[in-house]
């Protein structure tokens, strides 16, 4: 078991150490992008459905005009094919 009892919080930090701490922007975004698509995949009565504003969510936060969603499959003579199962582009 973990010692909880000898935990000491650390300082706060200050000056050049606190500016080197900040999250970018785009972390920021990409984290509240990814918290609201978990939120709305369980909430979801029909996950599938939700699944193409899901992926724009992550577009827009990733700043990137595609996302897909791939499935494998196999093919009439066993062969592994890879089909897109669901996606979002951006405008253009």
């Amino acid at each position: 078991m973990w010692p909880f009892w000898n935990w000491k919080p650390k300082p706060p930090l200050c000056g050049k150490a606190q500016r080197d701490q900040r999250v970018p922007e785009g972390t920021r975004a990409a984290a509240h992008a990814s918290a609201t698509a978990s939120r709305l995949l369980l909430e979801a009565p029909d996950v599938r459905a939700a699944i193409p504003r899901v992926l724009g969510l992550i577009g827009e936060a990733a700043h990137v005009d595609r996302v897909s969603v791939m499935e494998t499959r196999t093919g009439p003579q066993g062969e592994p094919l890879l089909v897109v199962a669901s996606e979002w582009t951006g405008r253009a």
